[in-house]
């Protein structure tokens, strides 16, 4: 097994919004909302904050509750122009995405939560897209060298935020994009035919050897917390001595997601100017 080394892509990043922010014509912030107090929900919302700072740009966590907090936060951000975007922490049962997607306004929306700028995507715009998802891309694409013409790209997840958006990004650089879920029948046999396989399904070490063939570039997005810690969707010590390319959990995915967040925000700022 190799692992794949994102640190090009994290410097690349890191260097443009950088440029990005030291030329935006206005000071820039970003605002994480945050309606739960789940471990996983508090560490994206702190770890976003801490981005933030080393990247120079303010960031802060505004704290609600339901659908009614919500409501009112949202109201609220949506008049000040202090607050340059949103990123939504993962929310409560009580908040399904339809309402969260219905209520993002639309110029401050960093991860593209919003029905508006997710639809977006499936018409060819693919500057802003979810954070998740677009690092997934970058990397994939960065794999191939930009053009995945022949190649077959098979996506474990329909999530909303990694699954679908990542068909239309995909399908930019010309992959032939195909979907497992919950309900498809023998997984293995499609991942095991794929060039590159996205493991996004949340459950922790669940695609063995069995799932993959030599050759082939694994995306982990499963960030999955046990008892030992934080692991991903892929067995690793079940590939161990495989010919795969897999990139990691910890520097790997999220650590991308982060910053596409920041990225996100200073190309909102520029299609407003």
């Amino acid at each position: 097994m190799k692992t794949y080394d994102i640190s090009k892509l994290k410097d690349n990043l890191t260097a443009e919004i950088g440029r990005m922010a030291t030329s935006a014509a206005k000071p820039v912030s970003l605002l994480i909302l945050l309606g739960t107090e789940s471990p996983d929900a508090e560490y994206y919302a702190d770890s976003l904050v801490k981005k933030g700072k080393k990247l120079g740009i303010p960031a802060k966590i505004e704290r609600y509750s339901g659908k009614a907090g919500f409501d009112s936060v949202i109201k609220k951000i949506d008049r000040d122009p202090s607050v340059s975007a949103i990123a939504l922490s993962p929310y409560p049962a009580d908040l399904d995405f339809r309402h969260v997607s219905s209520g993002m306004p639309l110029n401050k929306d960093a991860d593209c939560s919003g029905y508006r700028l997710a639809g977006s995507l499936f018409w060819g715009f693919t500057d802003i897209a979810p954070a998740t998802a677009k690092s997934v891309f970058l990397i994939a694409s960065e794999f191939f060298g930009g053009d995945m013409s022949g190649k077959h790209a098979v996506i474990c997840g329909r999530s909303v935020r990694v699954g679908k958006p990542l068909v239309p990004l995909l399908l930019s650089i010309n992959a032939t994009v195909t979907i497992c879920h919950s309900k498809t029948a023998d997984i293995a046999s499609l991942t095991k035919a794929a060039d590159c396989v996205i493991c996004a399904i949340g459950r922790p070490g669940f695609f063995k050897r069995g799932h993959f063939s030599p050759g082939q570039l694994v995306i982990d997005v499963g960030i999955n917390k046990t008892e030992t810690g934080f692991t991903g969707d892929v067995d690793t010590g079940d590939i161990e001595d495989s010919d795969i390319t897999l990139t990691p959990v910890k520097n790997g995915v999220g650590t991308l997601t982060s910053l596409l967040i920041y990225k996100n925000l200073l190309d909102l700022l520029h299609l407003q100017e």
